[in-house]
């Protein structure tokens, strides 16, 4: 395990020092650096394919924002609660971001699969093995950043140690370690369970076969809650975000109860408002984290800054509406 963590690492460091070198260069190693976009995808000869526009989504063109992995997330399903801001504020050191008043928490659990380093062809995929397919549970709310919009990390749950310890490293992500079981049966419905420490969250969804799967309306409260391109993390005080670009959800609601959640500590968001299920996405660009001036965000600087979800339980049983 320690002889694969270090391959890792040094293999990530060369991939990317090789990066910077290619954008001081340009792609032909002289000339102007050319940039790259997060949204591009090879159409096999060699010529960018843009993904659909995304309003929120940001380009990547320095050294610190290009694209450092990539992956396919797939079974995606969103529950989401509806949470009056005073209560939920205190807990985020970004304002949040408000759909028609409130504030929210979503529950996303997922697949992820085929994670693996935008750099090194099939050689960093195969020492990547060992990240690449794990199960997901992530809780997050919905901030502001000076004129962007991005989700903030409260917590997320996964079954793999070694990711663990990365994520932690690399981006200050929240994790921390469980067990994951995602099923579903032959009538269709799914069943997300996350055992941690004796505590569990689980919650069963039910799609209807006469749901279409599309895209989010324009200014809809699904485009709010799904469509983000930018992912921000707290850990030790230290405010951390990356961006994210894939293709818009393809999406359906669904029916969905929560049947335990006592692994969120006293945090309890009661009924959820709303749930989707999409089948994936493919071909995500997951960039290099980078540290926030928490003053940018359009907080005074000398405001307090909230501690860290990610080294504090969850906030306490909060009214919803």
């Amino acid at each position: 395990m320690i002889s694969a963590m270090k391959d890792l690492r040094n293999f990530w460091i060369r991939s990317s020092t090789a990066s910077k070198l290619a954008d001081a260069r340009g792609a032909t190693g002289r000339g102007t650096p050319r940039p790259v976009l997060c949204g591009q995808a090879s159409t096999g000869l060699g010529v960018p394919r843009p993904l659909a526009p995304n309003p929120d989504a940001e380009v990547f063109t320095g050294p610190f924002l290009r694209p450092l992995f990539m992956a396919d997330w797939r079974d995606v399903l969103f529950v989401h609660f509806r949470i009056h801001p005073d209560v939920l504020q205190p807990q985020v050191p970004l304002p949040l971001d408000l759909f028609e008043g409130y504030a929210y928490v979503s529950l996303v659990s997922f697949t992820q699969d085929r994670l693996r380093p935008i750099f090194g062809g099939k050689a960093a995929e195969w020492i990547s093995r060992p990240l690449a397919t794990h199960e997901f549970l992530n809780v997050r709310t919905y901030v502001r950043h000076g004129d962007g919009r991005g989700i903030f990390f409260l917590a997320e749950w996964i079954p793999n140690r070694l990711a663990v310890l990365l994520g932690l490293r690399l981006y200050g992500l929240p994790y921390r370690f469980g067990g994951l079981n995602h099923s579903i049966d032959s009538e269709g419905l799914m069943t997300r369970e996350v055992n941690c420490r004796g505590k569990q969250l689980r919650c069963r969804a039910t799609l209807d076969d006469s749901k279409i799967f599309q895209t989010s309306a324009a200014g809809s409260e699904a485009e709010f809650l799904l469509e983000r391109s930018t992912a921000f993390t707290c850990r030790d005080r230290v405010l951390r975000r990356f961006r994210i670009r894939h293709e818009p959800w393809l999406q359906a609601s669904v029916s969905v109860a929560v049947e335990r959640r006592d692994l969120l500590g006293d945090f309890a968001p009661g009924a959820p408002c709303a749930a989707h299920f999409s089948s994936g996405v493919k071909d995500v660009y997951i960039g290099r984290p980078e540290r926030v001036v928490l003053a940018e965000s359009g907080s005074s600087p000398a405001a307090p800054i909230p501690a860290c979800l990610a080294v504090k339980p969850l906030p306490r049983r909060a009214e919803f509406p």
